[in-house]
């Protein structure tokens, strides 16, 4: 049944000790025990916010990779779609993380549409050498943009399987829901194009009043607009945790805990 639902977690019931693990009885869902091919390998691929680089997510990656290494690869994509490959994918690894940032990070919807068509390319590229078929996307700010332009886009492959968004602007900085912005109207008038499969996650983080600091939360919420009756499972997280303002959302430890167990462990709320 598709539904999508919101869970707010207090910042002080996730730090208690113990009680992190159990906030959700979870359906853990086990990746297949054969041989790495194309059938088994489903890379992790984050895509990081405007003015953001392939070191962006360094801190998450390290926090991630403390109790199983993962390979982790960092793409850099330069405007006429060539590559910068740093990393190495090793052996047998079901579940490499990879980073694909863009020489052009620069904000705004063109750029956005810009980033979301070398994207595209480039994933080609990197399932001809890496030698998968699906993946999981994780979002920052305007790369969950990004990742939604191209699950709508490109869901005829359902190649993405689960995507999550982190403080990802949906209705631009509008603090107004009843306006919605270019980019929100483009978004919905394409939302049927989403793949049945698709299982989403947005993430959001009250600081101050209703936004992160930078995003309003109305905006954050638009995307239940989006995905809601579109595909599988839509879920919206949001926690208050005043040390997470926008800028820091990645580097946050209930951010990183929330990857991890829904994108790295791929375990599913209920």
């Amino acid at each position: 049944m598709k539904h999508w639902k919101i869970i707010v977690v207090g910042l002080i019931c996730l730090l208690i000790g113990g009680m992190i693990g159990n906030v959700w009885p979870v359906n853990q869902l086990t990746a297949s025990s054969n041989q790495a091919t194309n059938q088994s390998r489903r890379p992790l691929i984050f895509v990081p916010g405007s003015g953001g680089t392939q070191e962006s997510y360094n801190r998450m990656l390290q926090t991630l990779n403390r109790t199983k290494q993962h390979s982790i690869l960092k793409i850099t994509v330069a405007d006429n779609g060539d590559l910068k490959v740093t990393g190495k994918l090793k052996s047998g690894d079901k579940k490499p993380l990879m980073v694909v940032a863009f020489v052009n990070n620069a904000d705004g919807d063109q750029n956005v549409a810009l980033q979301t068509a070398l994207f595209k390319t480039t994933l080609r590229q990197l399932e001809k050498r890496y030698h998968f078929k699906q993946f999981d996307g994780v979002g920052y700010s305007n790369g969950g943009l990004v990742l939604t332009q191209f699950a709508e886009q490109d869901s005829h492959r359902t190649a993405l399987k689960r995507l999550m968004t982190i403080g990802t602007p949906y209705n631009d900085l509008n603090p107004k829901a009843s306006q919605k912005s270019a980019m929100l109207k483009s978004l919905l008038a394409d939302r049927k194009k989403l793949s049945k499969q698709l299982t989403v996650f947005s993430l959001g983080n009250i600081v101050e009043g209703d936004s992160d600091g930078i995003v309003p939360i109305s905006s954050v919420l638009a995307g239940r607009q989006i995905f809601t009756n579109q595909v599988a499972h839509f879920t919206t997280l949001m926690t208050n945790d005043p040390q997470a303002a926008h800028t820091e959302l990645i580097d946050n430890q209930t951010i990183i805990w929330f990857v991890k167990r829904v994108m790295i462990n791929r375990e599913t709320p209920i």
